[in-house]
């Protein structure tokens, strides 16, 4: 029964994982959409100091630091969950 209850919460967090993973993409496909002219600053083409406002500087640090903080909560979700597992004589 433990065994059955530890693979429904990695099923769980598995799909916690890609449901953060499409959070995520849609977040940033909807921000690049509405600001077109940061694309540049948020794919680190360009410094973010190069931006001439302080509004769309902060902007951009927000946008990016959401964006690690997901990433970072995927990264733990996936430990949490081990890839398919190899048998010996597949190696």
């Amino acid at each position: 029964m433990e065994k059955r209850m530890k693979k429904t919460s990695e099923t769980q967090a598995s799909k916690k994982a890609e449901l953060i993973r499409a959070k995520v993409a849609r977040f940033d496909k909807g921000f690049r959409r509405q600001y077109p002219l940061l694309v540049d600053y948020i794919d680190g083409h360009k410094p973010v100091e190069a931006c001439a406002a302080n509004y769309y500087r902060e902007k951009i640090r927000s946008h990016l630091q959401l964006i690690e903080q997901l990433n970072g909560e995927v990264a733990k979700l996936e430990s949490c969950t081990p890839g398919p597992e190899k048998s010996p004589s597949a190696m």
